[in-house]
């Protein structure tokens, strides 16, 4: 028991561990795409306002619609990045709660492990040689 309980707490550890890594990149890696996104609109929009400003002074008119640069929506710019980043953070709360749940049952058989340290227990016996039988009071340890 004490092997299982020493199995549990060091899946459980790993898991944890893992986990927290997982949950911490696939954070890294959405906070990163923000980042870039919103760097990526403010350098459109300059480029956009540079142009405009440009087409006036030489045209005197605004410049047509279709000359501007659009703006992707961000699921489209961060596209497959974000979709890992995603998947690491669902992946790594898994982990997480496998973790938590070796954990627990380490816990557990440690628990069991300790109450029948302190349990007496009855044994039948019977010894055919001796022609002897009854029983054996044995306290586990």
């Amino acid at each position: 028991m004490e092997k299982k309980v020493s199995q549990f707490r060091k899946r459980g550890t790993i898991y944890l561990t893992a986990g927290t890594a997982a949950i911490v990149a696939g954070a890294a890696t959405i906070i990163k795409l923000n980042s870039d996104y919103r760097d990526y609109k403010r350098e459109i929009q300059n480029t956009n306002d540079t142009y405009t400003a440009w087409y006036q002074a030489n045209y005197k008119t605004a410049p047509p619609a279709g000359d501007l640069q659009k703006l992707e929506n961000f699921g489209k710019f961060a596209s497959p990045g974000i979709y890992f980043g995603a998947v690491a953070v669902v992946g790594g709360v898994a982990l997480e709660l496998m973790g938590l749940k070796n954990i627990q049952l380490a816990k557990k058989v440690r628990a069991e492990l300790d109450r029948k340290k302190r349990e007496l227990s009855f044994q039948p016996y019977y010894e055919a040689p001796h022609r002897a039988g009854g029983l054996r009071i044995a306290l586990s340890f």
